[in-house]
Parts: C-alpha cells; sequence; structure tokens
C-alpha cells in the first residue's frame, strides 16, 4: 500500500461506488487530510465497508507526518456516523522510536471512541539497548516483546 487515494475524490467515489454494486467489500486506507464530512457521507452512501485512517501521532511533530489534532473534526466525525452508515473504522498506527507516546494516547483515544487498532513496528530489530551510566537513562527501554506483551504494555 502507498499513497493517498482521496487525491482523486470522484474517481473514488465512482470505483467505491461500483465495486459495492458488484458485491465487493471497500477497504478505505487514508490519512484523512483530505476526508471532509461531505465526503464521509459520498463514500459511506457509494458503500465503503471501512475506514484505515492512518495516524501515528496525536500532534504534528518533525519526522511524523500522520498526527490526529490536524484531521480531528473529520475523525470525529467520521465515528459519529459510523452507525449510521454501517462501516467501521480503526486507526492504523506505526510505532516509532519518537512516537511511543503519542502510540498510548492515539490508543486510547480509540478505545474511548469505540474504535478498533492496528499497530506496526517500524524500527530496527527490537533489542535492548544499553545507556552508560554516565548518560541520561533512555525514556523507553526497547526489547523483543510477544504481541501479549505489547498489547499489556499499551493498554496497561
Amino acid at each position: 500500500m502507498g499513497g493517498e487515494p482521496l487525491l482523486r475524490p470522484q474517481l473514488v467515489h465512482k470505483a467505491c461506488y461500483y465495486a459495492a454494486k458488484k458485491g465487493f467489500w471497500i477497504y478505505m486506507p487514508t490519512n484523512a487530510r483530505l476526508l471532509r464530512p461531505d465526503l464521509i457521507d459520498r463514500l459511506a452512501d457509494a458503500g465503503v465497508a471501512i475506514f484505515n485512517f492512518a495516524v501515528d501521532a496525536v500532534d504534528e511533530k518533525p519526522g511524523l507526518p500522520k498526527a490526529l489534532s490536524p484531521v480531528r473534526k473529520y475523525f470525529d466525525y467520521l465515528v459519529r456516523k459510523q452507525y449510521k452508515y454501517g462501516y467501521a473504522v480503526f486507526f492504523n498506527i506505526n510505532i516509532c522510536r519518537n512516537n511511543m507516546d503519542d502510540v498510548k494516547q492515539l490508543t486510547e483515544i480509540a478505545r474511548e471512541h469505540g474504535i478498533a487498532t492496528d499497530y506496526h513496528l517500524n524500527e530496527s530489530p527490537m533489542i535492548e539497548q544499553v545507556t552508560s551510566s554516565t548518560t541520561t537513562p533512555m525514556t523507553h527501554s526497547f526489547t523483543r516483546r510477544t504481541g501479549r506483551e505489547w498489547t499489556n504494555w499499551l493498554i496497561g
């Protein structure tokens, strides 16, 4: 996957409508920068089944272009309308060294809104990092974790 399908909203709407009428299950990956309420309504009417909302941080930060705050009103609208239209929403979150606190916050926001989360590790192999006694200890310890350990860490 890659790219933002909503760069061509009319084409995406037509493709979704046609595919849904043919019985296809429509999955819409987006960073939501272009996901205005009128487009949400049009895509939902066309038959989109699920919105994959790619987000990596709560607020904009260098190196993390997919922040929730600039598109928060679109997210709120999307979640509010999901039961009217029958689609589902989930956060697609990349876990990186520079967004560990954001991952926890985004997970909490998802839980508060009753939506699912999907996580991707975007790092070199997660091996324990050692700091010397003369340096400031790292905020986060990177160690190998099982799926259950990650889940426990995320939801505390």
